[in-house]
């Protein structure tokens, strides 16, 4: 009886950028050793999941019949099995300033033995066509059912999952705190599933501690201290969950209004800050919106973390004229 708690394992290779864990590094380079079937060129790393995307521009024609030709000539070569390809527009969630068009090429190959050196190939052909547009383009090649690719859904309360995390939440934040308290932006605690249920359908609880972008640290050594201080937590029922460092944001979710379940129903695509007009209310009003939301941990630099209320401040700005110009 008691906690288990596991981690994704990083990808033996004899590749040194995805090889064995060899010291600190960013959280990029760190989630990236632990996708087998998601590839850059050398000397770049895959945008990390979660991401944002777009259809990318064909600049100025640059995917041209003959590049796609060439691309594929690649493929051929190092005996990869196309499936698809694609120019799409990553960029890290909630840091656009990242965004970059990248040609996405998917195959339903599973033996990813000479995907790099495939990858270093195409990417020098699509780079010299690309310079002499006086453009660039990324490349990425990837097995899309099996490359990395979880979603969340909430905890649901009174399950084994959710006494759990109750009891791990403030051991989680103080080992969070003590081993990278400048990097992490939130914790969070979902069920972490795979992309396309049919590959695994298995609803996984997950602690997930998200980090600011390009943090630097020896995230092998972090992310073991946290899990053998959820292990050491007493818990009297049998659980397994999972413990993930990623980078960015936990993106917040909202519910639908007049829903008559006791639990959030999620919806996506919902801005990370709400607009003007927007407010946040209880979950279960129907006549009146409010101004008090979900309890949240809020800690400014410098300063403990504090219980708050979240609230859209410009709904209660007026009610407080002697304070308006501070608060504004």
């Amino acid at each position: 009886m008691g906690i288990r708690c596991k981690t994704r394992k990083l990808v033996p290779s004899a590749l040194p950028h995805r090889g064995p864990d060899r010291g600190p590094c960013s959280i990029e380079l760190y989630v990236s050793k632990k996708d087998p079937f998601r590839f850059a060129p050398r000397n770049k790393i895959p945008v990390s999941w979660p991401y944002d995307i777009r259809p990318g521009v064909c600049k100025f024609g640059l995917v041209n019949d003959f590049l796609q030709y060439k691309i594929l000539e690649g493929l051929r070569m190092f005996e990869i099995e196309y499936h698809y390809m694609n120019v799409r527009r990553l960029w890290q969630r909630g840091v656009p300033e990242t965004e970059e068009d990248t040609i996405i090429i998917g195959t339903t190959d599973t033996d990813t033995t000479r995907w790099q050196e495939a990858i270093n190939y195409i990417y020098g052909v699509v780079k010299n066509a690309a310079a002499r547009i006086g453009t660039t383009m990324n490349v990425e090649i990837e097995n899309p059912l099996w490359r990395y690719s979880d979603l969340s859904s909430p905890i649901m309360p009174g399950t084994p999952a959710h006494r759990c995390f109750s009891r791990v939440q403030p051991i989680v934040e103080d080992e969070v705190r003590r081993n990278c308290s400048n990097m992490y932006t939130s914790i969070a605690y979902h069920n972490r599933e795979h992309k396309v249920p049919t590959i695994d359908s298995i609803k996984q609880p997950t602690v997930i501690v998200f980090v600011a972008p390009d943090s630097y640290a020896h995230w092998a050594v972090v992310e073991a201290q946290i899990r053998h201080s959820i292990e050491a937590v007493h818990f009297e029922e049998d659980v397994e969950i999972t413990l993930e460092i990623l980078p960015g944001f936990n993106i917040p979710t909202a519910t639908e209004r007049g829903t008559i379940s006791c639990h959030p129903k999620f919806q996506p695509g919902q801005a990370p800050a709400p607009t003007l007009g927007a407010s946040v209310g209880p979950q279960l009003s129907t006549t009146d919106s409010g101004s008090l939301g979900a309890v949240v941990n809020f800690q400014t630099a410098g300063r403990k973390p504090q219980k708050c209320f979240l609230r859209a401040y410009h709904v209660v700005a007026s009610g407080n004229p002697i304070d308006r110009a501070i608060n504004d």
